[in-house]
């Protein structure tokens, strides 16, 4: 089994809690550490997998994961419809951890 890797943003009082293996996973939870409900999952059937390289939520409660085995952020909304892709260019393959 591969290592499990991930990430947490925190907004209104709710704990997001991202983390990936062979398939990328976002959970939230309340500030005692309760499940607030059970989350969703993506992959990108391109790239074998999802990753959460990085985890935000904005004002309007869009969750932001950067996807770095997909090269791209995505925009969930809090149930888990991804409701916007922003594709990596060829010339952005020298962005990443250490670059």
């Amino acid at each position: 089994a591969g290592a499990v890797s991930g990430r947490l943003a925190l907004a209104r009082g709710v704990l997001w809690v991202g983390r990936h293996a062979r398939a990328a996973h976002l959970r939230p939870y309340d500030l005692d550490g309760h499940p607030l409900g059970p989350g969703f999952s993506f992959r990108d059937a391109e790239a074998g997998g999802g990753s959460v390289d990085g985890l935000a939520v904005d004002a309007d409660r869009g969750i932001w994961v950067a996807d770095g085995r997909s090269s791209c952020v995505r925009r969930f909304t809090i149930f888990g419809g991804e409701i916007q892709t922003l594709q990596a260019s060829p010339a952005a393959s020298r962005d990443g951890r250490g670059v």
